[in-house]
C-alpha cells in the first residue's frame, strides 16, 4: 500500500529540490526513494532568487535527459505558506522573502509543485523512505548545527497554524539558559545542538579545563573521539549533552507517545556513544508514557535527508 500526506497516488519520477543557504541539492528519484540521478548547485550571493531558481530549472532540464518528471518537492527553510507557495522569510536566504518560488518553478518546468519546510520534508523522508517506515506516529529530530523536527501522527504530518508545529529545538529546557537565535533562552537548541556540544567545550577551554582537545577544532567529532580515548573533560561535557537531549526527547514523548522517535543530522553519526546512554538517561525523564513501546532510532537517510525529503514532498503531486 502506497502511503502518501496528501490522500493523492504517489507518482512514478519525481523531482527534489532541496534549498539551504549554501547549496541547493536537486535530484531525480522514484516512488520508492531511490535517487536516480542528483546534483548541486552553490548559492551565489550575488544572484537575485529568480536567477537562481532559473539556474536550478536549467540543470533538472539537464539531469531528465529527455525523461518526464510528474511533480516537484521542494524543502526550503521556513516560515512558509504552503498553500499559496511563498517563502515569507528565510534568515539564510537574504532576498528571498515573500517569494513566490511554487509559481516560478511551475512556470519553469511545467509540472505541479509543492513547497514544504525543510525539517518537516525530512521527517516525510524518513517515513516514507527510511526509518519511520513500520510505523503511523513519528517524530523525527535534526540534532545539528540547530535543532529542528517533524511530527507524524497516524500517518499525517502535523502542520500546526502556518506549518509551525514541529519547532522542537525551540522548546525551553532551562529557563536561564544559553541565549538562542530565536531569542528565547535556553531553548532544546541552544543546549543540545551540535553547536550547543562545542559551545560548551570550547568555554570549558577557555577557563583553564585540561584535556586532549586543546589545540583541535572542537566538533562534536572530535569532542566523541576524546570521549572514547577517555579524556574526562570530554566525557564530561558529552554526559551533560546527553542528559539535555534526553530532557528535550522525554519532553516529546510525554506529549506525543510516538511510536519512534527518529534522531538524524551530524550528531547522529556517533552512533552507539549516542544512542546508548541516551536510552538510559530517558528511563529517568519519562515516567508516564510506555518508554519500552517506544523506540528511539537513528535516521537512515543522513547523507541525503533534504533531497529525499524533497523526493517525500513530491509524492503528494497526483500523477
Amino acid at each position: 500500500m502506497n502511503r502518501s500526506f496528501y490522500g493523492r497516488a504517489i507518482v512514478t519520477l519525481l523531482c527534489g529540490i532541496d534549498i539551504g543557504g549554501t547549496k541547493i541539492a536537486i535530484g531525480l528519484g522514484d516512488r520508492e526513494g531511490n535517487i536516480l540521478a542528483q546534483d548541486r548547485i552553490l548559492v551565489d550571493p550575488d544572484k537575485s532568487a529568480q536567477e537562481l531558481l532559473a539556474e536550478v530549472s536549467l540543470r533538472l532540464g539537464e539531469l531528465a535527459s529527455g525523461r518526464s518528471f510528474s511533480g516537484v518537492g521542494v524543502g526550503v527553510p521556513g516560515p512558509l505558506d504552503t498553500e499559496a507557495g511563498l517563502i515569507l522569510n528565510a534568515v539564510n536566504l537574504p532576498g528571498w522573502a515573500d517569494l513566490p518560488i511554487r509559481d516560478i518553478l511551475q512556470d519553469s518546468l511545467k509540472v505541479p509543485v509543492l513547497i514544504e519546510n525543510d525539517a518537516n520534508a525530512a521527517a516525510m523522508g524518513e517515513f516514507l523512505f527510511g526509518a519511520g517506515r513500520g510505523v503511523r506516529d513519528m517524530v523525527y529530530v535534526t540534532v545539528s548545527t540547530g535543532i529542528g523536527g517533524g511530527v507524524i501522527t497516524d500517518g499525517k504530518l502535523l502542520r500546526g497554524v502556518r506549518g509551525s508545529a514541529g519547532e522542537v529545538g525551540h522548546m525551553t529546557i532551562l529557563p536561564d539558559g544559553p541565549l538562542c537565535n530565536c531569542g528565547n533562552h535556553g531553548c532544546f537548541e541552544a543546549l543540545a545542538s551540535g553547536t550547543a556540544i562545542a559551545r560548551r567545550a570550547r568555554e570549558g577551554l577557555e577557563k583553564g579545563e585540561k584535556s586532549s582537545l586543546r589545540g583541535q577544532k572542537i566538533s562534536t567529532f572530535s569532542i566523541s573521539n576524546a570521549v572514547r580515548a577517555g579524556d574526562p573533560f570530554a566525557r564530561r561535557i558529552w554526559e551533560e549533552s546527553i542528559f539535555y537531549l534526553a530532557c528535550g526527547i522525554g519532553n516529546i514523548i510525554a506529549v506525543l507517545a510516538p511510536q519512534r522517535i527518529v534522531i538524524g543530522g551530524g550528531v547522529a553519526n556517533v552512533g552507539d556513544l549516542l544512542f546508548l546512554p541516551l536510552r538510559e538517561e530517558l528511563k529517568k525523564r519519562v515516567c508516564v508514557a510506555p518508554l519500552e513501546k517506544i523506540e528511539v532510532v537513528p535516521a537512515k537517510n543522513v547523507n541525503d535527508a533534504g533531497l529525499l525529503g524533497a523526493l517525500a514532498v513530491a509524492c503528494g503531486v497526483s500523477s
